[in-house]
């Protein structure tokens, strides 16, 4: 993860360099909110539901029945992508 900075050098948000399977959901969303797509693509639709808020990535994959390491490398290959643009 790396520490983004706000106005006058203050810490702000961390945002994760690489998605793993123990961060929230939520967590995911504030920092690359454009993969929102990804998560409903893969069948996590309810992305402001109760659990999306603590819920890991790894719970809510398993909850709806979704392959885990697919979505990981959807994510991250979503999150490379934003960075070299």
């Amino acid at each position: 993860m790396r520490q983004a900075r706000g106005w006058h050098g203050q810490k702000a948000e961390v945002i994760p360099l690489r998605i793993t399977k123990d961060l929230s959901i939520m967590e995911v969303l504030q920092a690359y909110p454009e993969v929102r797509s990804i998560f409903i693509r893969h069948g996590m639709g309810c992305l402001e539901c109760m659990g999306a808020m603590s819920e890991t990535i790894e719970t809510g994959a398993r909850m709806h029945g979704i392959n885990l390491e697919e979505l990981l490398a959807d994510l991250n290959k979503a999150i490379r992508a934003q960075r070299e643009d």
